[in-house]
């Protein structure tokens, strides 16, 4: 499995070449990226960060908290679910002033494990958020094992129908400690998975993994899940 996940990942990176993700100036907006992504393309995440930015509010975690509900929220609507959000934001925000005094660095010098375990334990941040906030923003070779990933590691062949967690341990073996190796693995597999390896009507022709997918061969799941010939992954289910 471990080679497969390393072939997978030259194949893109030939293909793609570097990635370099997350756009952010410092940590905190790699944090209140990973949040106001969730559920919404990038670009409107950006419209809400434009706007937080303009508003001073990127500098440092409390100053989500000093700005009113209802003024966050209308800074957040480009997003989508901006009640949510100005919420989860909030959440987060009050997590690091309250553990941390709002100091990135202390809260980055807590080990790996259990960082991640205070993170989940935060409203609205479940495993994807706080794994981007791990690799990205405090630079863990943690990896995000995301939908995309998880579909096309499946319609390799990879892994059968793995969840996020045993995905995500698998993808840290594949490439132990090596966070810029991690980083480019996700962006690459979000990339694949937008531009070929779609849900439904996947473009098998198109993929730089053509060569390396059971499902485009015919020999692997289909989009449905079942097996089945090639034009089943072509039109999708």
């Amino acid at each position: 499995m471990l080679g497969e996940v390393r072939r997978i990942f030259e194949a893109l990176w030939t293909g793609y070449g570097p990635q370099g993700w997350w756009p952010a100036e410092h940590p905190w907006e790699m944090m209140v990226g990973a949040v106001l992504t969730q559920g919404t393309a990038w670009r409107n995440a950006v419209r809400c960060l434009e706007n937080l930015s303009a508003g001073r509010l990127l500098d440092h975690p409390a100053q989500l908290l000093d700005v009113s509900v209802h003024c966050l929220e209308e800074m957040l609507k480009p997003g989508g679910f901006w009640r949510v959000k100005a919420r989860r934001l909030r959440a987060l925000s009050r997590f690091i002033v309250d553990r941390w005094e709002g100091d990135l660095d202390r809260m980055f010098a807590v080990p790996t494990a259990l960082l991640r375990r205070k993170l989940l334990s935060v409203d609205g941040i479940g495993p994807e958020t706080a794994d981007c906030i791990l690799l990205y923003a405090a630079r863990r070779p943690v990896a995000v094992a995301d939908a995309y990933t998880r579909r096309i590691l499946q319609r390799c062949g990879v892994t059968g129908e793995l969840g996020y967690e045993a995905t995500r341990r698998l993808l840290e073996a594949a490439f132990p400690g090596e966070v810029e190796k991690l980083q480019e693995l996700h962006a690459l597999m979000v990339r694949v998975g937008k531009e070929c390896c779609r849900k439904r009507r996947p473009r098998c022709g198109a993929c730089l993994l053509e060569s390396l997918c059971e499902a485009a061969a015919g020999t692997g799941p289909s989009p449905g899940g079942v097996r089945g010939p090639r034009r089943n992954c072509l039109r999708g289910g």
